[in-house]
């Protein structure tokens, strides 16, 4: 120790240079502070916040210094260990989300496996009203299927982009049906904001899947050209899902309350799980509308 400074005692080589620049800001402003590495007599390092001030006579001259410094490991050790925790639980949420991904992508896979088997055994019957059976059998799986096709490649999880997914959507049911696009206008008004949460994805796509399938089944029925009309919208934190086609096409004598048909049915029930309401406008356009609180975390789960 002998012939050594105090300064070089309690400084570490490594950070002579960072005190060396806090004395040049006390001695050009008077007051410095911030955070420095001291060494003990061992050699072991611990940090200190310090302040320092210089003192001045009557003339105005810097006759000295006072200082104060506080050893803050105990500080230092709980910032590492939060920084510490906060990278171990981004590590784990990288993990779930690439196990989400790889779910969705499973779950896809299977289901057009699904829908393939049924593509194929249609193909293989006669019976026009039992192959039809089978097609809207196959839409509805692919429909499933494009919700966690959407989810697996979505940036976000939590919910789909439910303008790209319309868009596959009526794409695919024109090809099923031999629509040519050229021939029906699609009319799409989605908000972009709006993006239906992941436990009412599969609800909501299925019961797009039956609106359009009906719209392009019996909308243009005896007719070569239409327009075709699908919204997403909130008012009221209700959302609403429509779908309308030109003309009036529903039967004179339609009850929803007397309705047979399985895809209705369907959709009665996927509404009641959303715990929303269905309603259908006669004239043109037709409209089906379904509208429905947004998911809420606070909500009784079972």
């Amino acid at each position: 120790m002998v012939g050594r400074s105090l300064f070089e005692v309690i400084v570490p080589a490594d950070q002579q240079e960072v005190v060396a620049e806090a004395f040049a800001e006390l001695r050009q402003n008077q007051y410095a502070e911030g955070e420095f590495l001291f060494q003990r007599k061992d050699g072991s390092r611990f940090p200190i916040l310090a302040a320092t001030s210089a003192l001045q006579n009557e003339q105005g001259q810097i006759i000295g210094y006072v200082g104060v410094s506080i050893d803050i490991s105990d500080r230092k050790h709980t910032e590492d260990e939060r920084k510490q925790a906060e990278i171990q639980l981004q590590t784990s949420l990288r993990e779930k989300e690439v196990l989400l991904r790889e779910i969705h992508h499973r779950v896809k896979n299977n289901l057009q496996i699904v829908s393939s088997l049924l593509h194929l055994q249609a193909n293989r019957v006669d019976d026009p009203q039992l192959r039809s059976a089978l097609e809207d059998s196959w839409n509805r799986v692919d429909s499933m299927a494009l919700v966690h096709e959407n989810l697996y490649r979505s940036p976000n999880l939590s919910g789909i982009d439910f303008t790209a997914y319309v868009q596959t959507l009526v794409n695919n049911l024109f090809r099923v049906y031999n629509i040519q696009p050229q021939m029906v206008a699609l009319h799409l008004a989605i908000n972009p904001a709006i993006s239906p949460h992941i436990d009412q994805a599969i609800p909501c796509g299925l019961i797009l899947n039956e609106f359009l399938s009906n719209a392009l089944k019996h909308g243009f029925r005896g007719r070569q050209t239409g327009e075709l009309f699908v919204s997403l919208d909130e008012t009221d934190q209700q959302i609403a899902i429509a779908v309308g086609n030109s003309g009036d096409t529903l039967p004179p004598d339609f009850d929803l309350s007397q309705i047979r048909s399985m895809g209705l049915q369907l959709v009665i029930g996927l509404v009641r799980q959303l715990e929303g309401s269905l309603e259908i406008t006669r004239g043109n356009p037709t409209v089906f509308k379904v509208t429905f609180e947004p998911f809420r975390n606070d909500k009784d789960t079972w």
